[in-house]
């Protein structure tokens, strides 16, 4: 089997209508690449039923479906995109939610951009999610190669819950001169921030947030370890 350009990892939890009309969006878009969809559904069996319908409908239409892996208990977003990494077989690495509508070509996009930009392998691309504060992306596609050299196997901060992970790769990848942000490549981001109303999954997600500010902190205090003093 042909190892794909780039392995696109989707945690999800909560809105399973939702992400069942997002993965048929996700797959139909994403341009000519060769890539793969892993779903982790972290704990949540709403979600994981939709998603066996989902991939039970575009088998049936002879269309790609996602690989999907199902948490028996919740992991946290970062814990779970590891998880999927370790499933995983692109070069590339990259991270999405169920919150996120994606623009036209917007996978293959950002792969020819990350081609072009880094021609040693290793570099950061951020989608245009919408948001871009100070040229942050929150939705990343970082080389493997990359991501191993940060964080060990992991591939990802699992050191997190949910949030400051990403801000994290960006401020790495920026210093180190390895970070561009393709605004052509579009995945947008509806968040709260854009006007999205707050519902349970984001109310959620930010129950452990001055924890995850403390340990950035505390990360970019020890010049960002492989593994945190506690491990």
């Amino acid at each position: 089997m042909t190892r794909p350009d780039a392995s696109i990892i989707l945690p999800a939890r909560g809105r399973a209508a939702q992400t069942a009309e997002q993965i048929p969006r996700l797959l139909a878009t994403a341009g000519n690449v060769g890539w793969e969809l892993i779903v982790v559904v972290d704990a949540d069996a709403d979600v994981a039923a939709a998603l066996r319908a989902v991939v039970a409908a575009q088998r049936d239409a002879g269309r790609p479906a996602p690989r999907v892996i199902e948490l028996p208990e919740r992991r946290g977003y970062w814990n779970a995109l590891s998880i999927g990494s370790q499933h995983a077989r692109g070069r590339l690495l990259g991270n999405i939610a169920n919150d996120v509508l994606p623009g036209l070509h917007w996978l293959s996009r950002a792969v020819r951009t990350f081609d072009r930009v880094f021609t040693d392998g290793l570099g950061v691309v951020g989608w245009n999610d919408g948001l871009l504060f100070d040229g942050h992306a929150g939705h990343l596609l970082i080389s493997r190669a990359l991501a191993n050299r940060w964080y060990g196997a992991a591939a990802w901060p699992t050191f997190y819950d949910h949030l400051w992970g990403d801000v994290e790769i960006c401020q790495r990848a920026i210093a180190e001169g390895r970070y561009v942000v393709d605004l052509r490549a579009v995945l947008y981001h509806n968040h709260p921030v854009v006007g999205r109303s707050v519902d349970a999954i984001y109310q959620y997600s930010h129950h452990r947030e001055q924890d995850d500010e403390r340990i950035f902190a505390q990360r970019r205090q020890l010049q960002w370890p492989t593994l945190m003093p506690s491990d």
